[in-house]
């Protein structure tokens, strides 16, 4: 048995065996260009298609307002930066554009945001409170009448604090600004508040949803009859109506698109999964509230999570599974850092480490190593588990 195991899922997902083989057959028998004309590239757009079809579908958007990326990053900056530059809500009765977004998003907003801020948008940040979570009411009072755009994340990358998105929809009616929501780590995990109709505009990312890295989306809402005033990025072959130009990578889309199926198919599968993780994990771990220096009610407040709703994750320390630091980014904003150097167990029990369908039961017996002060078997080097295995080992 190997003495590592892979838990850093909020980082990146390895790759379903379901979403590989739909992938497979697609780069083994679908060479076509899916903006060609001929029969080969006909069947490379039907594929590509359907993917958009099935990925809208799970926050109820029509296809034909989904577009493909190579990720969030990209979705995230063609939202705010095509919002808020060249034809975009800068036009708008030659009033200088208004952002509101909060300290905590991801460096792909936060740095998009101050681009737009060095090119004359005026930008607000609104900071969470103690417990990670960004206040409706405090984007209420960041509101202007020149506020063009509002974006904040689903679900926080660093402390997996889920954000009350479907309240600030609310809250914005009546108000001009666009809504844009970055849901890379919640989209086909934390379903229903993406449907909210006020949301104009998520971002979304293949392989933080066992789908392969490289691909991602923007999908967009109409309201009123308008769609978001959304200007390109880059030019060149007129793809995805021209906002977001390139060959189609027809194997990549294919991936996201069954990896979309079967978030919702397995969606009450997988909770249960995760669920039946953490006692699991605990029985495994007997000295685990001792490493954490936990009396026995923290131990067990750090497994069931802080009291606020977050997303179902939460993180070991020291020798056992030593907290991730960052999903994968280059830095941590902020605000996240200072959340996650609080030395509160409250806080502590809202990061770090995402659970996986593919987890089984040799997790545990990683865990049950792993507790050794002597033999600190798991720490930050990490390999994926078998492909082989399913989360069904877990329960």
């Amino acid at each position: 048995m190997s003495a590592e195991i892979y838990l850093d899922y909020a980082a990146t997902t390895p790759l379903d065996p379901a979403v590989a083989a739909a992938m497979r057959g697609c780069l083994e028998h679908e060479h076509g260009n899916p903006s060609s004309q001929h029969a080969a590239g006909r069947r490379a757009r039907a594929l590509v298609d359907t993917a958009r079809a099935e990925i809208a579908a799970r926050v109820g958007a029509p296809a034909e307002r989904l577009f493909f990326t190579s990720g969030a990053t990209e979705a995230n900056n063609l939202a705010l930066k095509g919002s808020l530059l060249r034809g975009g809500s800068l036009a708008r009765a030659g009033a200088r554009a208004h952002l509101v977004t909060s300290t905590i998003e991801h460096k792909s907003v936060l740095d998009s945001a101050h681009a737009l801020e060095e090119s004359g948008v005026a930008v607000t940040y609104v900071p969470p409170d103690p417990l990670g979570r960004v206040a409706v009411d405090a984007v209420e009072r960041a509101l202007r009448d020149s506020t063009t755009l509002v974006s904040i994340m689903h679900v926080n990358n660093e402390t997996g604090v889920i954000q009350p998105i479907e309240p600030i929809a609310a809250h914005l009616e009546g108000h001009a600004a666009y809504f844009h929501v970055d849901a890379a780590q919640g989209f086909g995990k934390e379903i229903p508040a993406l449907r909210h109709p006020r949301i104009d505009l998520i971002s979304i990312s293949g392989h933080k949803l066992f789908a392969p890295k490289g691909v991602g989306a923007l999908v967009t809402r109409r309201r009123d009859g308008e769609r978001p005033p959304l200007s390109p990025l880059m030019f060149g072959g007129g793809q995805e109506r021209g906002l977001r130009p390139g060959t189609l990578p027809v194997h990549l889309i294919v991936g996201l698109g069954r990896a979309a199926e079967l978030a919702l198919a397995e969606v009450d599968s997988r909770a249960a999964a995760n669920r039946a993780f953490l006692p699991r994990a605990e029985l495994a771990a007997p000295r685990l509230g001792e490493l954490l220096a936990l009396d026995d009610a923290g131990f067990r407040r750090l497994f069931a999570g802080s009291p606020i709703k977050r997303i179902g994750r939460d993180r070991f320390v020291r020798n056992v599974l030593y907290a991730i630091g960052n999903s994968g980014d280059e830095g941590l904003a902020p605000e996240a850092q200072r959340l996650l150097d609080d030395p509160s167990p409250l806080v502590r029990g809202a990061a770090v480490w995402a659970l996986s369908r593919l987890l089984d039961a040799a997790a545990f017996e990683v865990l049950r190593a792993g507790t050794s002060e002597n033999d600190p078997v798991v720490q930050e080097e990490w390999a994926h588990p078998n492909p082989e295995r399913t989360w069904e080992g877990a329960s």
